[in-house]
Order: C-alpha cells, then structure tokens, then sequence
C-alpha cells in the first residue's frame, strides 16, 4: 500500500514549475509570504483571469502556467526574460537593437529585429496591451501574479494573439499601512539592486501603493577589442578604431516607479489607477551579442574577410565590440560623444472601472503607453569600428476596452464587450554600412560618411469587439462560444529619406519613399465544452481561431530591388483543438493539468536575417503545424516539503514555406537557389521537442524563532536551433539548468536572509543567433547570439514592517 501510495505521488508531481520555487497558491504582492503559508494545496486556490474575470484554475477550461509574486521574489526573477526561463516552451529574450525583444511559444512568435512586425505572443499588462516589444527590457517589479497563456487567445484580451498572452498582475494597496522590500547584490556581474514597495489605506475606501526598483550591472561578459589600425582593404583604410569603452558587457542601469490608487467607495464600484516609469541605460547596441563560430577552419571570426584579431571562435563570454570610429557618425541625429549606447525609456498608465449591477458587471479599462529609444552601436560585432548604426524610436499606444458580463442565476450568461486601440510607431535608422568619402552637396548633408537615414512612420487603429455566452447542458456540463470581430487599418510611409551620393547605386533613391495603407478584417469564433464528473476534476474541449494583422516589412537596408509588393507580409491565421484534464488529488495534496492540442497556422508571419545585407526581411511560410501535450501539477505530502514538475512534448514545425532566406554561404547542393531556401517539413527555430521541469522546497525550524527554508529546481529544454534560416551548425543541443536557493528568516517574516543560485552547472547556450554580419563573401558557419547568462550568485536581504 506505501509503494503504491509513493508511486501515485510521484505519478502526479507537476507545476507550471515557473520558477521551481514553490507551488503557486498564493495571489498576494511579493511582500505577502504569510499568505502563501496559509493557503491549502491546490490549483482551486490559485485564481486566473484567464476569461477577464476572477476563476480558479481548477474550474477554468484553459490551460494557465501561473507564478505568484512571491516566487518571482526569491527566484530572482526580476525581468520577463527570467521568468520565461523555466516556463515549458516560452522564450523571451532581450534584444539591444531593432524590436528589442523576441517572444515565442511553442516555436511561434518573431525574434527579428523587424520594426515592422507586430507580435504573435501579446504582452498584457495590468490589463492592457503593450504594442512593442521593446518593454522587454524593462525591469518588472512588485509583481502580484504572472499568467502564461499558451495557444490562441481569441475572445478575452482585446487584440488577437495567434500564439498566447503574457498577463502580469502588479501588487495593489493593501488594508494595512506596510513597507516591504529586498536587497541584494550579484557576484558574477557586479550587479546590485533594490526594491521596495509602500502600502498606506489613507481612508477606508482610499488606498495607495508607491512601489520601486534600481538595479546597476557591470557585466557578465569581458569585451577584449582594442584600438586598432584600419588596413588597406577596408573602406576606413588608415583610421583608428578606437576598441571598447566599456571592458565588461552587458553594462546596464535599470530603475522604474509605479504609483497605485484604489478606491472603492462602495461595494459594488472600484477605481483602479497605475501610472508606471521605467528607464532603461546600457553601453550600445549588440553588446550582449557574441560572436563565434562552429566549423570554420579558422581560429577567429572575420570581418570583411579579415580576421579579427582581439575575437575568438568559442562561446565563452567574451566579445570583441569596437565602438564605432567617431567620424562615422558625424551628422547623425543624436550620436552623444559617438561612444555606443542605448536609452529606452517608457510610460504606461491605466485606469480600470468597474461596476456591479447585481445581474451584471460592467468594466472599463482605459490605458495608455509611450516609449522613447535612442542607441548607437557597431552592429558587425568586431574589433573593426567600420559600422556605426543609430536607431530611434518613438511610439505610444491609447486603448480603450468595455465589457459587461452577465452574473445571472440560470443556465445562461453572456460576455459582450468592445475594444479600441491607437498606436502610432516612428522609427528611425541613420547607419554607416561602409565608410564613405563626405558627401559634398551643401547644407546640413555637407561633410556626412555615413550611407543613409531610413525611417518608418506608421499608425495603426483597431476596432473590435467580441460576444461569448454559456450554457448550463447539465449541473456538471457547458458549453460555451464566441467570437471576436477586429478591422485594423494601417497607414503611413517609409524608405530612405537620405543617401551619400557615393552609395546611390545601391539604395532606393533618397526621397522616394513608400506611401501606403490596408485595411483588414477578421472574425475569429471560439468554442468550449466542459465536464466536471465531480467538484475535483474538469475535463474540456476547445476549438479555438487566432489571428494576427498583415503590414509592411521594415528591412534596415533598402535596396533597388526592395519594393512595395515584396515588403508586405499577408496577415497570420490557425485554428485548432485543445483538450484537457486538471485534478485535485490526494486529498486535496496533489494536483495535475493534462492538455492536448494540434493547431494549424497559415501564412505564419516569419523574420529572417540577410546577413550581407546587414537586414532583416518578414515574409508569410505557407502552413505551420503546432502539436503536443503538456503535463504539470504540485505534490505537497506536508506543510514543510514541496514538489512540482512539469513535462512537454510539442512539435511545431513548416509545412509549406518555400521562400524562406539561405543561411550565410548556402549552396544550391544545401538547397539555396536563387537566395531562397524550401524550409517545408523542418522544424521552426526556437522550438525544443522536449521540455521538463521538476522542484521542491523544504522549510523547517532551526531555533526558536528563525526558519530555514532550502530551494532547488531543474529545468530541461532539448535541442533547438535558434537560427531563423536554420543553418546546421548552429543547433544548441539539450542542457539542464538548475536554480536553488538557501534563506533563514524570521517566523514572523519581518526579515530574511537568502543566498540565491541561478544556472548552477554554469550552462551557456544560444538564445537567438544570426549569420555574423559582414563576416565576408563566402564565409560560413560564423555566427552572433545571445546566450544564456552564466552562473548567477546572490546575496540578498528581504523585509515587511
């Protein structure tokens, strides 16, 4: 009987494991521990707004990987990189240049640094929408919940998101007048950090929370370039490359505020305000990118078919990244003192209302965000400061949501709402691909080296509402469908709006721009039935559509043969099945979430990177299939011990996409014709066969008065190719990345002391990965990524007064 019982609990460990810390019962801010103490086991206790409205896991149809705040906590997950590590099938990676970030689930999402392109993966924050990708770089901080979507999320979240919806939930005032917070510093990269949150009622309707986080870094990478004389062959032939002015890389500042006001004069009306400030400062552009190669005959990358003399071809944490020669950047928009740099900088606001009538809810959700970026870098990734590239952004999004949701007594409620967005993008790149002779016509163009300015100004406005009802079959059957309506029109122009007479040739004409607008239509159903053979199962079946707009393809470098027809990518449709089993088992100590889906996409929108061109280009693969299944769950056999794990089959892979883009010197024997390759039936880049989870965390009373708590998890992820073009020898193989952690605090929790490990075993793998820009004519199997960060050792204090 014992080794049966041992081996059904084992049978149903399991978790979303999001951070391997401890199961996710708790829904407090990440100050509120004792809350987390206090609940029972069980995914019942954990409410989603996975539906726009307050449900437990248990009985919601929808597949939710969730993480509380205080997770996040003592993980050290302070940004949405971090969080996405442990999450099954969920990449999120920060990318200093272009987009600036990449998400994907399940294989599908845009990692490219395409300004042009919308995302497929939605990033919900506080209840609205945040358009760029860009806010991935920002910290995250006093966080409350994070809830992973996987799969289209049609109905529920305002715009359409074919492949999921990353909702984060900051901490609200408390009822209590309290001031909580932590302190820590990093070894590795020199980074120190601190975070504090005040909540003070200042009536008994009126509350408010002011909440904030710095956080300075000098760098987990060593950046060996050096001045360097330009040789001969090279467009810069007798100039000084004046080597790195940062020695250690990444070198990041990163702090934000964020104000909270609740009021709820009444029972049946709340007022909910938040207002959020972040900024964010490092040393350039590409500099967390590395450079290194697999195969090459040589010891060293190249550039321009030279060899770097200060790089390596290994993977090891150390870069060469020149600044770019000052010259270069003369007559650029805002260069600074031609060092690199980025600053992003960004603010978001929200105001939600809500109103009970009794048969229904009514919300309003109003929000606004706006985002400024400036960043000069050498993007060929060399010791050479041959390239010199400033990029600016400037963006802001207003959006406005109703809903009114049925609370009725009968078999039958409903979910109406509608939904309207606003967002305006100007983006600007004013780049020296090759060091020219001064452009010599008057005025303010006298005297520039550089090759051209080339802008992007769009808006795009959405309209859209949805409708969604449920019917009661049975005591323990409904069903439920809907469908969302969006129309999105796009409108604006882009192209070159300067080149240096001396690269004419190559560009389209300076002047001669695109002037261009579409209009879009889209209606995308959902349906659901769900059986509970009793108050501890719920078993579903879903139908689900997703859908992402069509737009215009923004390659950095336009060309003559860049035109209006081949910069425009179709819009991204799927529509598939989902089925799913969640449990509370053991008494109430053991969970589990079991879900099967089969999706199909078409004309799934995909970025690849043009190497020589130094571009990147978005166009449609014809079909796409994701497949899998997903299992997770907890096991707590007591108070003080802890299991979760989780594990993941998915297979997402093309299966029509003939023009895609060749990897650096693709031969036609490789399948290269014409600068185009056939991707049908391979696999997607960024999207492992296997993923695996598995923690625990143990508490125990050391002394009167002070608790010890120990912490490990382990995450598995199989291979993957993060190679958008697939080049074969940049496949990452599999690798484990351990977490764990050791803290003594006081029972009472007013402080605690943790010493904290991220990636144990040290693992360094491939993120993202590109051909090596400007590597030279015929060269291959060189690459620039970003990888994994190295072994993390923390020191850290908390405390709640």
């Amino acid at each position: 009987m014992k080794r049966s019982k041992l081996v059904a609990s084992v049978a149903f460990l399991g978790s979303s494991s999001a951070l391997g810390i401890t199961p996710v019962w708790a829904q407090d801010a990440l100050d509120d521990e004792s809350a987390e103490r206090r609940s029972t086991v069980g995914t019942s206790d954990i409410v989603v707004t996975a539906r726009r409205g307050n449900e437990t896991l248990l009985k919601v149809p929808v597949q939710v990987s969730v993480v509380s705040g205080t997770q996040l906590a003592k993980a050290r997950a302070d940004d949405l990189a971090k969080i996405a590590e442990t999450i099954p099938f969920v990449s999120i990676v920060r990318l200093t240049s272009g987009n600036g970030g990449g998400m994907t689930v399940r294989g599908i999402g845009n990692f490219g640094v395409d300004v042009g392109t919308g995302q497929a993966v939605a990033l919900n924050l506080d209840n609205i929408f945040v358009g760029r990708p860009r806010i991935v770089t920002q910290s995250m901080f006093d966080i409350r919940q994070v809830e992973v979507l996987k799969g289209p999320q049609a109905l529920y979240f305002g715009k359409n998101s074919p492949a999921g919806v990353i909702s984060i939930k900051t901490a609200d005032p408390g009822s209590q007048l309290e001031f909580a917070g932590r302190a820590g510093y990093e070894f590795g990269a020199d980074q120190h950090y601190i975070e504090a949150g005040l909540s003070a009622p200042l009536t008994n309707t009126f509350a408010i929370r002011i909440a904030g986080r710095y956080d300075k870094m000098q760098g987990y990478m060593r950046n060996n370039a050096q001045p360097l004389l330009s040789p001969p062959s090279l467009p810069t032939a007798g100039e000084i490359s004046p080597g790195a002015s940062s020695k250690r890389t990444p070198r990041d500042r990163n702090w934000g505020t964020r104000f909270t006001a609740l009021w709820k004069p009444t029972d049946d009306f709340t007022a909910r305000f938040k207002y959020t400030h972040s900024n964010y400062i490092s040393n350039g552009q590409n500099n967390a990118y590395e450079a290194y190669c697999r195969g090459s005959s040589d010891s060293r990358p190249h550039t321009s078919g030279l060899i770097d003399p200060y790089a390596d071809c290994n993977a090891d944490r150390v870069t060469a990244l020149a600044d770019p020669i000052p010259a270069l950047t003369y007559g650029m928009r805002n260069p600074r003192d031609s060092r690199s740099f980025i600053e992003t900088t960004s603010d978001l606001g929200v105001l939600e209302l809500s109103y009970d009538f009794g048969a229904v809810l009514l919300t309003s959700v109003t929000g606004y965000y706006a985002l400024k970026y400036e960043g000069l870098g050498n993007l060929v990734n060399t010791s050479y400061g041959v390239n010199a590239t400033y990029q600016y952004e400037k963006s802001s999004g207003f959006s406005q949501e109703f809903r009114l949701q049925s609370q009725l007594e009968g078999p039958f409620n409903f979910s109406i709402g509608t939904f309207y967005s606003k967002e305006k993008q100007f983006n600007e790149s004013d780049s020296a691909q090759t060091a020219l002779r001064p452009d010599p016509r008057p005025g303010v163009v006298n005297g520039r080296r550089f090759t051209y300015i080339r802008i992007f100004d769009y808006d795009t406005d959405t309209y859209s509402a949805f409708a969604q009802g449920t019917l009661s079959l049975l005591d323990n059957v409904e069903l439920s469908g809907g469908a969302r309506y969006t129309r999105t029109k796009k409108a604006g122009e882009d192209g070159n709006v300067y080149v240096n007479p001396a690269a004419a040739a190559g560009f389209r004409p300076e002047g001669d721009l695109f002037i261009r607008s579409q209009s879009e239509n889209n209606i995308s159903p959902e349906a659901t039935l769900t059986w509970h053979p009793n108050e501890d199962q719920n078993i579903y079946l879903t139908y689900k559509t997703g859908y992402r707009s069509g737009g215009f393809s923004a390659p950095a470098v336009l060309r003559p043969i860049n035109t209006d027809a081949n910069t425009r990518f179709k819009p991204e449709k799927n529509e598939g099945f989902e089925i799913g089993y969640k449990a509370r088992l053991l008494d109430g100590r053991a969970t589990l979430q079991a879900t099967a889906y089969r999706y199909t996409y078409t004309n799934q929108q995909v970025t690849t990177f043009i190497a020589s061109e130094l571009s990147f280009l978005t166009n449609n693969a014809g079909k796409s299939l994701v497949q899998g299944i997903e299992l997770e769950g907890t096991y707590r056999p007591s108070r003080n011990l802890s299991f979760n794990s989780s594990v993941g089959y998915n297979d997402t892979h093309f299966k029509e996409f003939v023009g895609a883009a060749c990897f650096a010197a693709q031969t036609v024997a490789e399948g290269c014709v014409g600068g185009v390759q056939d991707l049908s039936g391979r696999t997607a880049p960024r999207a492992p066969h296997w993923a695996a989870t598995l923690g625990t965390v143990y508490t125990v009373s050391v002394s009167n008065g002070l608790n010890l708590t120990l912490n490990a998890d382990a995450t598995y992820t199989s291979k993957q190719n993060p190679n958008d073009a697939l080049a074969p020898a940049s496949m990452e193989t599999g690798f484990v990345r351990i977490n764990t952690g050791v803290s003594v605090e006081d029972e009472r929790e007013r402080w605690r002391i943790s010493l904290l490990v991220r990636n144990l075993t040290n693992q360094y793998k491939a993120l993202f990965t590109q051909d090596k820009p400007a590597a030279g004519t015929g060269i291959r199997n060189e690459f620039s990524g970003i990888f994994t960060r190295p072994r993390e050792v923390a020191l850290e204090v908390g405390w709640k007064f």
